[in-house]
C-alpha cells in the first residue's frame, strides 16, 4: 500500500508458480510442434514447396545474407528457445522447492533476451505474404503454423501470469 494515499500498490497472484510453469510447459510443446511440421506449403503450377521456421534463415543464408540469416534466426528460434528453456528450469526447480543454480542471472537474461524473440512480428509477416502470395499460388497453411499462433497466445498468457516479484522473492534476493 501507498503511504501516502493507501492505493493498492502491487497485489500478489494465487498460485502462480503452477499456472506459469503449466502455460510453460505448454508453450515447449507447441515450440516443437511448430519447428518439427510445415508451416507454409506453397503450390504453383503443380509444384509444391514445403518451409518451415527455419527455411527462412537457411535460404537467406544460402544467398549470402549471413547477417540477416543470423538476426532472423536469433529472433525467431534461438531467443524464444532460450526464453522457454530458462523459465522450464527456473519454474521446475522452484515448483520441487529447489534454488536453481545460477538462478537470479538465467532469470535476468530471461527477462533481458523476451523482448527480443520476435514471434509476433514474423506471424504477421507470414500473413501478410501469405495474403500478397494469394494471387500466384496456392497457399496452404501447415500444423506448425496453427502452433505457432497458439504459441505466441499461450506466450503471451506466461507474461500476464508469471509473477516476477514472487522469483525474485523465492530466491532471496532482488532483480
Amino acid at each position: 500500500r501507498c503511504t501516502r494515499c493507501g492505493a493498492t500498490l502491487y497485489t500478489r497472484r494465487k498460485n502462480t508458480l503452477n499456472r506459469s510453469l503449466a502455460l510453460v510447459l505448454t508453450a515447449a510443446v507447441l515450440f516443437i510442434a511448430a519447428n518439427a511440421f510445415p508451416f507454409l506449403s506453397l503450390n504453383s503450377q503443380g509444384n509444391v514447396v514445403d518451409s518451415n521456421l527455419l527455411s527462412g534463415a537457411v535460404a537467406l543464408f544460402e544467398e549470402g545474407n549471413v547477417l540477416l540469416s543470423s538476426v532472423v534466426l536469433l529472433t525467431t528460434f534461438v531467443f524464444p528457445l532460450a526464453h522457454l528453456l530458462g523459465l522450464t528450469y527456473i519454474l521446475l526447480l522452484l515448483k520441487f522447492r529447489r534454488k536453481p543454480w545460477r538462478m537470479r542471472s538465467i532469470f535476468r537474461f530471461v527477462r533481458h533476451a523476451q523482448p527480443w524473440g520476435m514471434l509476433e512480428v514474423l506471424l504477421l509477416a507470414v500473413l501478410v505474404s501469405s495474403v500478397k502470395l494469394a494471387d500466384f499460388a496456392i497457399v496452404i497453411p501447415g500444423v506448425a503454423l496453427y502452433s505457432f499462433a497458439g504459441l505466441i497466445l499461450i506466450l503471451a498468457a506466461v507474461d500476464s501470469v508469471l509473477d516476477p516479484h514472487l522469483i525474485w522473492r523465492l530466491t532471496g534476493g532482488r532483480p
